[in-house]
């Protein structure tokens, strides 16, 4: 049986799963720029090769990340986000030490995920408008302590 190119062919299972995924920084601080996002985006790209995740489409913003990629559905999509996250901010953090005494965590623990073939730009606004009124009212508690 031949299978496209999409198709990922893992013990007999074939799979064509398609993600867009979004996260932000914590605090939706406006982090992700020069050095930083260079550095992010061989990360993420190395990362995902690591899980054999292929990235369709990469965009670094200042303060958050999109990503459109394919992937088996074996280790499952939180556990592919998760290491991402976790992954590039050891590494950031490690490079940069100024981002670790700025903030504590680089990401926040939301983040976006859909599988329709393309994101709705709606949906993609009410994410990082909740992460922007959340990082409001973390910041306004921390000013308050």
């Amino acid at each position: 049986m031949n299978h496209t190119k999409r198709e990922i062919n893992i013990n007999d299972i074939i799979c064509d799963c398609d993600y867009h995924i979004a996260f932000c920084t914590k605090y939706k601080k406006s982090i992700l720029i020069n050095e930083v996002k260079e550095l992010l985006e061989d990360i993420l790209k190395e990362e995902a090769k690591k899980l054999s995740v292929e990235i369709k489409e990469l965009n670094i913003h200042e303060y958050y990340v999109h990503l459109f990629i394919s992937c088996h559905t074996v280790p499952g999509i939180h556990i592919v986000i998760k290491t991402l996250k976790n992954r590039s901010a050891k590494i950031l953090m490690d490079t940069f030490p100024k981002l670790k005494s700025s903030m504590p965590n680089m990401w926040t623990r939301k983040y976006l995920c859909s599988t329709k073939p393309t994101l709705d730009v709606n949906l993609m606004k009410v994410y990082i408008e909740s992460e922007i009124t959340r990082s409001k009212k973390n910041s306004h508690k921390q000013e308050h302590l």
